[in-house]
Formats: C-alpha cells, sequence, structure tokens
C-alpha cells in the first residue's frame, strides 16, 4: 500500500574535520491520519472534501503534515542532553566511525570522523516530502490552524 509523504531522518554530526550524516529509517505518512472527524450533516449530496472549504482545508492539513518538526540537538559542548540520548545515538555514532565504504544518500559527508572526542555537535533533523508533488505546483508557506 502506498503512502501520501514521507519523511526522511537524519542525524547531522559537525566535528573537527567537517561533517557528517547517519540516515535514520523512513517513516511513512498519511494525510487521511488527520482527517476523520470532519463531517457535514448533509453528506449524502456531496462529501466534504468535494466541497471548495473542503478542498482548502484538505491543502493547509497538506502543508501542516509537510512541515518538518524543530530539530532535536542531542550532544553539544562535550556532553548528550540526556542519557536516553546517550544511549540511543551513542551505538549509531559508533558505527559511523567503524564504517568504511561509501553510504549514498541525500547528504554527502564531509571529512572522516575519527572518534567520538572529534564530535561538536549531533542533531537530529527530518525532511517530509510529497512523492507525487509536481515542482511547478504552488506550495502554500507553512500556517498553523
Amino acid at each position: 500500500m502506498g503512502c501520501d509523504y514521507y519523511i526522511d531522518i537524519y542525524v547531522k554530526i559537525e566535528h573537527t574535520q567537517g561533517t557528517c550524516y547517519i540516515k535514520l529509517p523512513c517513516v511513512r505518512g498519511y494525510y487521511c491520519d488527520c482527517a476523520w472527524g470532519i463531517y457535514e450533516e448533509n453528506e449524502d449530496e456531496q462529501p466534504y472534501w468535494h466541497t471548495k472549504e473542503g478542498k482548502e482545508l484538505r491543502k493547509k492539513v497538506e502543508n501542516f503534515m509537510l512541515t518538518p518538526r524543530p530539530n532535536v540537538i542531542i550532544y553539544s559542548e562535550k556532553q548528550y542532553k540526556s542519557d536516553f540520548l546517550r544511549e540511543k545515538y551513542e551505538p549509531l555514532i559508533v558505527k559511523k566511525i567503524k564504517e568504511t565504504k561509501r553510504v549514498i544518500m541525500r547528504y554527502e559527508d564531509s571529512g572522516k570522523l575519527r572518534s567520538l572526542d572529534d564530535i561538536i555537535t549531533v542533531t537530529k533533523f527530518e525532511v517530509r516530502y510529497d512523492p507525487g508533488h509536481d515542482d511547478d505546483e504552488e506550495v502554500l508557506e507553512p500556517t498553523t490552524f
């Protein structure tokens, strides 16, 4: 079954030699998760999503769902922000240090991470995109409801 949009999640490691990226598993997203509970009394005549108001609301929902979450700082000033973050992300960083072959992804590493002591900051961020979105279409600016 397909999905409406994808969320690519990355860990960005800034270190003394440059910047490295770790790609976490992709998450699938569905706009219909937000659609339930919006019904009109006369829905037998015309479904809500086919009305002008419904289409505008759907565009706002899609825009909202494609807006990435704020970045999460995992490590800075020579320490992790919490023990939980250390337990979760340090094994991934150690695996990145031991990595010998180049992994192709959206972001390219600049410089080789050699040890945990070389790390300056670690940040988790996400990129959300609609695989069916045509670049020529008008894209709404992020808004809040």
